[in-house]
């Protein structure tokens, strides 16, 4: 008897601890800046501020061509605008990794996939993205690249991943002697 009476106390606390985490999951709120191509800050309903980025995406980084077009276009789909972020991985104390969606007349837009479709992100592979998602995400870029969309009009286009580590690589040879 003793250990039921456990358990009917125990039962509605775990259960609270598991929709706890699952509105944890999920943040809704107005996006009040786009730092770049796939990474947003969004305001929820606490004017509390959280960095986020785009899961499943890579937009040209700060200084390669179709930067500047990249983050243009992510302030016009999301800025301003009330968004449904679910987050798939923490970056914390950077922020964190979610799929994005904001609401249209026609059903919701998903917003990574509205920039590879726009030929200005990279489908970055992503396990933490369902099967369904990363095979629409592949099809849109194989899709802006024979159209020629975006970035995919130069044809030495250079992945952020790659940009990136050149970078790195002139930083560390420009600071090691004799080099």
């Amino acid at each position: 008897m003793r250990t039921l009476k456990i358990q009917l106390l125990v039962l509605p606390c775990v259960m609270l601890l598991f929709a706890a985490a699952a509105q944890a999951e999920v943040l809704r709120g107005k996006v009040v800046s786009v730092i770049d191509g796939d990474t947003l800050t969004i305001m929820d309903g606490q004017n509390h501020k959280h960095l986020v980025q785009i899961a499943g995406i890579a937009a040209p980084e700060p200084g390669q061509n179709y930067s500047k077009h990249a983050r243009q276009n992510l302030w016009r789909l999301v800025g301003q605008r009330e968004v449904v972020a679910r987050f798939v991985e923490s970056l914390r104390p950077r922020g964190v990794f979610a799929n994005i969606s904001v609401h249209e007349a026609d059903g919701d837009l998903d917003v990574g996939l509205a920039q590879i479709r726009a030929g200005l992100a990279w489908y970055n592979f992503d396990n933490s993205l369902s099967g369904e998602l990363q095979a629409a995400y592949l099809q849109a870029e194989s899709e802006a690249r024979k159209a020629t969309s975006g970035l995919w009009r130069d044809p030495h286009a250079t992945a952020p991943w790659e940009f990136l580590r050149l970078q790195h690589a002139e930083v560390y040879y420009e600071t090691v002697p004799g080099f």
